[in-house]
């Protein structure tokens, strides 16, 4: 699972910019969002963007671009389970978190009057 969630974060650094905000709190909001949606997308489920709020269909669309990538680039998604794919995903987030947020060394990232 470990190698799984390693290509994931390195796809996901290498093409998703709504990981690297300017501020602590945009980058936690950004990828909280896009996570919130990728389960959901990643089983199929249709998802009505009609009563989300402005911010929760940016994060939408950003995880349905991620989710139609990752189906089509890692096989292996489409074969496991929803226990799977939550620790998949969990896996993941973890790790950009540790990544973009927590190493970050960009000491502008965590000015409270920017």
């Amino acid at each position: 699972m470990e190698k799984k969630i390693d290509e994931i974060l390195e796809f996901i650094q290498e093409r998703c910019l709504w990981q690297f905000h300017s501020r602590e709190k945009d980058r936690k909001e950004n990828i909280n969002g896009v996570f919130s949606f990728l389960p959901k997308l990643l089983s199929g489920e249709n998802i009505s963007t009609k009563e989300l709020e402005p911010k929760e269909k940016c994060s939408y669309a950003d995880a349905k671009i991620l989710s139609d990538q990752l189906l089509e680039r890692f096989s292996f998604i489409k074969e496991i389970d929803e226990k799977e794919t939550s620790e998949l995903l969990s896996g993941v987030k973890d790790k950009l978190v540790d990544v973009v947020i927590t190493k970050c060394r960009n000491e502008e990232l965590r000015v409270p009057f920017y």
